[in-house]
């Protein structure tokens, strides 16, 4: 009983057409034939893609941040304002009340 070697695929059969001529036991094996070092190198490049992404991300929400941190100071000057030049107002007891609820009974 001699075990012959299987002919590699010639130029003009496809890949899929080779692995469909192979036993059942030799398509299995070839399935298992995959390259490590490319499959690893593929990560590395996704997880560095997805790194890169994530820093974008992060300095994107960075500069919203500072956006809102800046719209809330002047929001909060102009309510200052408001309460100053009319003290009565609607505005200004209800944050007299709401202060009031917040430092409790």
């Amino acid at each position: 009983m001699s075990i012959s070697p299987v002919a590699p695929a010639s130029s003009s059969t496809s890949n899929g057409d080779y692995l469909s001529s192979l036993p059942p036991w030799r398509r299995f094996l070839s399935t298992l034939n995959w390259r490590p070092v490319a499959d690893l190198k593929q990560r590395q490049l996704d997880a560095e893609k997805r790194i890169q992404q994530l820093k974008n991300d992060s300095e994107q929400v960075k500069k919203e941040t500072e956006q809102l941190k800046k719209e809330n100071a002047r929001l909060a000057e102009l309510n200052a304002k408001l309460a100053a030049l009319w003290p009565s107002s609607s505005t200004a007891s209800s944050q007299a009340k709401n202060h009031v609820n917040d430092c409790g009974p």
